[in-house]
């Protein structure tokens, strides 16, 4: 048979099935529209009667409290009258609070002086409920006379022994409950309202008076059970389907009320529709089989041509009739996959390149991580101190210029380090190597920390022994800061943190051993892989990017020595080790002449927008005789350029107008005379340099420089004849 008479056959084969399930679906549809409205409306009916509990616990409590006033146990009135006064201010929802004794005599009224003549009780049932019960009790809409506003008794009793003494009672306003209504958001045209134990309303929305009696159907459906769904009519004639549900609590009651034509219409229109639809796709099924059955069978041939293509190239040039969505859709995959097949050794160039950018992004990442090279600023600002404080001729201010000088150097080498640490991981790193002892490094770094106020309350002992190594002195000073960093970040105040450096037989040895958080088992065979750091809480107090084990066990293996670490776990502490090979010690070091200062004064400009750094190196530049003067931007320092004509311009390469390489470029093209440009910057990626060397610059220097480098650097420049040298 052909495509066409089994599309016939399937056609009126499903025609009778098809309407038979349409109607019997229509069936079960309004039964389970009713059956879900009855459910959704009983529940939220059930949900709004247990938020006017809760509203009326809070009351019963709040009095339960009064009630347990030291001035009623005392029978104190006039202390009770003025307590009384006092919480009913506190009670936005409270007409009124008042006492009466167990007879049913007021004596008194929160609202009233105590000797205004006792008005009578609301609800005088519900006040006897609670004598002879001794339970809370919730009483029912009442007003005073016609003129005076309703309100709905909450009663609590006040027992001295055993017995009920007096009736402590809140007057609530019925109109509070109306928020709790409102809070549902009803859908436009349904009702709901809160009724007493007597039949009558306390709230509603649509608003009616309070204490106007619920409708007859509405009473007599609560009186049946205390949960229902039924169809009737409202106090005001509409039919509606109305969910109730009565209070164990309060006895009170809530109905739900939905008019009859919302809920019919809705089951009403989705039966038609189910109907219509049905039958109109029924008759659309016969016509399209008797269309599709010639329509078919050529698609579907083009499509064999198709699948039959793929892989080769030539999927795309067979024609297929787009008659058929579905066979449209599988010849267009066919298509797809086969330009997937073409695009296979794209794809992976595309990965190639994905992978490259990734690189790239981890180098910048690990660009922000100079940030964080925080350790030479204790020992800076600690010198900075004495620097201030101290006469320049004492031996402290000396030895603090050193260290300013030790530490510029270090962290300009650190920040390098940072900016290239995949080939610091990788072992390429350049280091300065020496001989020296371990010891005082050792006990100049802790000086440090100490004078910074880095050890936060820890116990820090250190036991050095003269220990000489090869290696690199800053290194090793870096070394020794993480593992004093990592010790501080995990030993809490008042422990100990001991360092100790000894010679042990072909080795010299530092340690840093603390009575900290100690090492989980399952992490101490990764704590020196990079990033991997300790527990940290949701603040990230301790800091750190899970580097500085890394770079401690790297650093170690350049200069041929090894870390490890010992942990017996958590709450234990923990000892980090280095070793290096041992040297013998090396021959006093003959100190070094004094270096002149070279080359003649020259006229400088200095483009700098950073105000601390311009004005620092000019005057330093000044101090070594040159003649020197300044701009703070591109713009102007241009126009200075041109103006005075100097010798040498040092350009800041990031400016706030426009960039130190605009600046160059200008310089050059506009100046009267050959001036010797060097680059000052930040920036020291091969990338930069050769941006400097286009610009026109003659020299690329990285921040920070030494004041000898840069007088030096002035002084080699002729600005008539000048080759660049990047990187210097």
């Amino acid at each position: 048979m052909t495509i066409r008479s089994h599309l016939m056959l399937l056609a009126i084969g499903a025609v009778l099935p098809v309407l038979l399930f349409a109607i019997l679906v229509s069936i079960v549809l309004l039964e389970q529209d009713r059956m879900t409205l009855e459910r959704a409306a009983t529940d939220r009916a059930r949900a709004m009667m247990t938020a006017v509990d809760a509203e009326l616990r809070g009351s019963v409590t709040s009095l339960l409290a009064v009630a347990a006033s030291p001035t009623l146990q005392s029978a104190d009135l006039p202390a009770f009258h003025a307590e009384a006064r006092r919480v009913l201010a506190t009670q936005p929802s409270w007409v009124d609070l008042t006492l009466a004794r167990a007879s049913g005599e007021k004596i008194v009224d929160a609202r009233q002086s105590l000797d205004h003549p006792p008005e009578r009780v609301l609800d005088p049932a519900s006040a006897a409920s609670v004598v002879t019960s001794g339970h809370v009790a919730i009483g029912n809409v009442d007003r005073f006379d016609a003129s005076a506003p309703p309100a709905v008794p909450i009663r609590v009793p006040v027992t001295i022994g055993a017995q009920v003494v007096y009736v402590l009672t809140a007057l609530v306003r019925p109109d509070s409950f109306q928020d709790l209504i409102r809070e549902q958001r009803l859908p436009s045209g349904w009702i709901s309202g809160i009724v007493d134990a007597n039949g009558n309303f306390v709230s509603r929305i649509p608003a009616r008076e309070p204490g106007q009696a619920a409708s007859v159907q509405f009473r007599a459906a609560v009186m049946r059970a205390p949960e229902g769904f039924y169809r009737g009519l409202t106090v005001e004639g509409r039919d509606t389907f109305t969910a109730h549900e009565r209070s164990a609590f309060s006895h009170w009651s809530i109905g739900l009320s939905i008019p009859a034509q919302i809920v019919e219409a809705g089951a009403t229109r989705t039966a038609w529709l189910m109907g219509i639809g049905v039958t109109s796709s029924i008759v659309m099924a016969i016509g399209i089989a008797l269309l599709l059955g010639r329509r078919i069978a050529r698609p579907v041939a083009a499509l064999a041509i198709v699948a039959r293509s793929v892989g080769s190239g030539d999927a795309g040039t067979t024609p297929v009739d787009d008659a058929v969505r579905e066979v449209s859709d599988v010849a267009a995959a066919l298509r797809d996959a086969d330009v997937a097949v073409r695009e296979r050794e794209q794809l992976i160039e595309r990965e190639k390149t994905a992978l490259q950018q990734a690189d790239r992004a981890k180098d910048e990442f690990i660009a922000a991580l100079s940030h964080e090279l925080r350790n030479p600023l204790a020992a800076l600002t600690a010198a900075a101190h004495i620097l201030r404080v101290a006469d320049p001729a004492h031996g402290a201010a000396k030895d603090a210029r050193g260290v300013v000088e030790r530490q510029t150097k270090h962290m300009s080498r650190m920040i390098e380090d940072l900016l290239d640490v995949s080939r610091l991981i990788a072992g390429k790193a350049n280091l300065v190597i020496e001989t020296f002892d371990l010891a005082p490094l050792a006990a100049s770094t802790v000086g440090a920390w100490r004078a910074a106020g880095r050890f936060g309350g820890q116990n820090v002992t250190l036991d050095t022994q003269s220990a000489w190594v090869r290696a690199d002195r800053t290194r090793m000073e870096q070394i020794l800061s993480n593992l004093l960093d990592n010790a501080v970040k995990f030993t809490p105040p008042g422990r100990t943190i001991a360092i100790r450096v000894f010679a042990d037989g072909q080795r010299s040895v530092l340690s840093v051993r603390d009575d900290g958080e100690g090492i989980d088992p399952t992490l101490a065979g990764r704590v020196f892989d990079v990033f991997v750091q300790g527990n940290q809480d949701a603040s990230r107090s301790r800091g750190g990017i899970g580097l500085g084990l890394t770079l401690v066990k790297r650093l170690a293996e350049l200069q041929d020595g090894a870390v490890s670490v010992e942990s017996e776990g958590l709450g234990h502490g923990a000892t980090f080790t280095v070793g290096l090979p041992a040297v013998q010690a090396a021959a006093p070091l003959v100190p070094a002449a004094p270096t002149l200062k070279s080359g003649s004064p020259a006229l400088v400009l200095i483009v700098e927008d950073n105000d601390d750094a311009r004005d620092m190196l000019q005057q330093v530049l000044a101090m070594q005789g040159h003649e020197v003067c300044a701009a703070r931007d591109g713009a102007s320092a241009i126009a200075l350029a041109l103006q005075v004509q100097p010798d040498v311009a040092i350009i800041d390469i990031g400016l706030p107008d426009i960039d130190g390489y605009a600046v160059a470029r200008e310089i050059r093209a506009q100046a009267k005379r050959r001036i010797a440009l060097i680059a000052l910057t930040g920036y020291g990626q091969p990338e930069d340099q050769r941006r400097a060397r286009d610009a026109g610059f003659d020299l690329h220097l990285v921040k920070p420089v030494t004041v000898e480098r840069l007088d030096h650097a002035i002084a080699s420049l002729d600005p008539s004849s000048v080759s660049l040298r990047l990187g210097e």
